[in-house]
């Protein structure tokens, strides 16, 4: 009866030790599985100068008029799917003068740019598409998107130039009125 019992004393050991061995090996195989945080960065190259409280100036030069503006600017992570992180860099111009019809616009960029003014929307930016070099006040601009459309109001700009590294450069309204950052 020793022997009975020494054997399975035995048994019982090695089949707990077993246990803990298969329960450490799925706990290591479970942790080095664990999916890790992916970060999709916006290049370098394509993140905005403009920083939060700068001023922005656009000049009408036919009708001498001035536009000031106001910059806000927010760097965060949107995240999806708990896991990924997508960097995404907002920047507002919030009007500085008296109030008129284009209080506010901006943009938003993550893989792709979104131009806003007020609650209007130019078509999404996508790093492919063609882009133009333009001189605005004397300064040669690189690798500009022009944004146009037909469905905006005439009180607000109907096309949008823009640049990643300055952001908004020039706005230009249906009845021919063209604001070129000073």
């Amino acid at each position: 009866m020793t022997n009975k019992m020494f054997y399975n004393k035995k048994t019982n050991e090695y089949v707990a030790k077993m246990k803990y061995l298969l329960i450490l090996i799925s706990g290591l195989f479970f942790l080095s599985s664990c999916d890790k945080p992916v970060y999709h960065n916006i290049p370098k190259n394509e993140k905005p100068l403009l920083k939060d409280n700068d001023t922005a100036v656009f000049i009408d030069k036919i009708n001498n008029k001035l536009d000031s503006f106001l910059i806000r600017r927010t760097d965060d992570y949107r995240v999806s799917d708990k896991r990924y992180y997508q960097e995404e860099i907002i920047v507002k111009y919030h009007y500085l003068n008296e109030s008129r019809s284009i209080n506010e616009f901006g943009f938003g960029q993550t893989s792709c740019t979104n131009i806003n003014i007020t609650s209007y929307y130019f078509p999404s930016i996508n790093e492919n598409d063609n882009t133009i070099n333009t001189n605005i006040n004397g300064i040669d601009y690189q690798s500009v998107f022009v944004q146009s459309t037909t469905s905006f109001p005439d009180s607000l700009p109907n096309t949008v130039y823009y640049s990643y590294k300055y952001g908004i450069i020039r706005y230009d309204y249906s009845d021919g009125r063209c604001y070129e950052l000073k």
